[in-house]
């Protein structure tokens, strides 16, 4: 558990982000991780980038190596306090051994858009930019081979998926916009939420659509999944997802909507394979009845065969005790054996006693699924006590270790001072070391979804330098708990 302030006596809310692998070439892997807080001096969000020593209990679990926070100034040096700026993903760039984030700011007529920060080592900015035709980015990796570029997704202004290719100097090579099924219209919506490098110089993203969204009795929300390279030529698109239906298993039969998102995903890597594996969340509820308790949130999980059709092979949807459950990480172990698909996200059991507005409680969960037919295999619950328990609202990041432990960063307010802060745990799969272990049910269930294909138009956005800063802060290093293998 790391306890992250610049004055560590001022409790300042720290919300994770995303968690990265530093050079896993080496002999000693590292890790770095983004988070947002907002310091004392301060009155928004700023960016906290921190890169962190491995796991070796019990004298350097996690060790902080250096830690920065980031400011953004005008031209002439004056600083903007009254910015939000979110930072989004992290990415180390093993070839020029720097970091590369991604986020948005809001909260200014002037500088609202999203941005790209560029540091070198020590996590001192080198380069930054705003785009004002891309609201939010949410994910970012560097080009393959260690080619000097960046490629970064999320949403544009217009409302529809962005894709920006950027040179060494972050400035635009090309831009696109993928805007679901029809073309750009009030009625359609998309989004990406995770981009990787995949095979043959692309990168592969996946996220949302959704059609007809001012019209609940055929709106609907389906998986993105796009392959594209760093020139926006796009190679392959498809939407996963069902359809409005009448559920003749509920009594009496209703109309529902079922909707999934894609928030995450890896490529399969093995010899003859190099399919991906994604994971988000399902939700099936009634159609038009928003007062509704809905009929499952489920962690959504499922891998397409490799290109050139991108089929499902399968997919699982996975309920925690009725609760709202989503898939937030995912990442595969092909090494070992048994070989894994690892899925890490959040829990929220908000819907207790059928009221939506009961105090929820908030837990980060691992779940550990067979590699051929992603079928159940573990379940684990962290946390669990009470709503401070969680990763809400801080995101999650999941990572395999040099040891091929499952390393997953979080978000608490559990431990303290009812103060945001991010977490970490090493999950070992042959000891019994974790924190808590609870027994919760696992529902599996296996349905089919059509996909189809969606069109694509140019993107132009604008361009701007930030002047960026970093400082000091100041690490406190917490252990919650150490357990003795068995």
């Amino acid at each position: 558990y790391v306890d992250t302030s610049d004055i560590s006596s001022v409790p300042n809310p720290i919300y994770s982000q995303a968690l990265d692998v530093v050079d896993e070439d080496a002999d000693i892997w590292n890790y770095v991780y983004v988070a947002n807080f907002a310091p004392p001096d301060l009155t928004s969000h700023r960016p906290l980038l921190v890169k962190l020593s491995p796991n070796n209990p019990p004298t350097n679990p996690f060790d902080p190596i250096w830690a920065k926070y980031l400011t953004v100034s005008t031209a002439a040096g004056d600083p903007l306090p009254e910015l939000v700026m979110e930072a989004k993903d992290v990415h180390y760039v093993k070839s020029f051994d720097e970091y590369i984030i991604c986020g948005k700011i809001t909260n200014s007529l002037e500088y609202n858009g999203s941005f790209l920060i560029l540091t070198n080592a020590a996590g001192n900015p080198t380069t930054s930019k705003l785009y004002r035709g891309i609201t939010d980015l949410r994910s970012v990796v560097a080009n393959h081979d260690g080619r000097k570029g960046y490629v970064a997704v999320g949403v544009s202004k217009s409302g529809a998926a962005a894709f920006l290719s950027v040179d060494a100097s972050l400035d635009v090579v090309c831009a696109q916009e993928l805007n679901g099924e029809f073309d750009t219209s009030d009625t359609v919506s998309s989004e990406f939420n995770k981009v990787i490098q995949y095979r043959s110089n692309q990168f592969a993203m996946a996220g949302a659509t959704t059609k007809d969204r001012n019209n609940c009795e055929v709106a609907d929300t389906n998986v993105l999944v796009a392959i594209m390279k760093k020139n926006c030529a796009i190679k392959r698109k498809g939407h996963y997802g069902s359809s409005p239906y009448l559920d003749t298993s509920q009594n009496p039969p209703i109309n529902v909507s079922v909707n999934e998102i894609g928030m995450a995903l890896v490529e399969r890597k093995r010899p003859g394979g190099r399919g991906l594996f994604i994971t988000g969340i399902t939700r099936k509820a009634p159609l038009c009845d928003t007062t509704a308790k809905p009929i499952f949130e489920d962690i959504l999980v499922f891998r397409l065969k490799r290109q050139p059709n991108f089929l499902v092979a399968w997919m699982h949807h996975f309920d925690v005790d009725n609760a709202h459950d989503i898939g937030l990480a995912i990442d595969v172990e092909e090494t070992l054996t048994p070989k894994r698909v690892l899925v890490a996200g959040q829990s929220k059991n908000r819907f207790l006693n059928d009221a939506i507005t009961t105090l929820p409680k908030d837990d980060v969960f691992l779940l550990d699924l067979r590699y051929n037919a992603g079928t159940y295999r573990n379940f684990e619950l962290f946390g669990k006590n009470d709503h401070d328990g969680g990763l809400y609202p801080g995101n999650l990041d999941l990572h395999l270790s040099q040891d091929k432990h499952a390393i997953i960063l979080g978000n608490t307010r559990s431990f303290g001072n009812n103060s945001q802060r991010p977490y970490l745990i090493e999950h070992y799969f042959k000891k019994d070391e974790v924190c808590y272990d609870i027994e919760v049910d696992v529902d599996d269930n296996t349905y089919d979804f059509p996909q189809f294909d969606v069109t694509l138009e140019d993107l132009e956005p604008a361009e701007d330098y930030l002047f960026t800063e970093s400082h000091d802060a100041k690490i406190d290093n917490k252990i919650i708990c150490a357990k003795v293998p068995t």
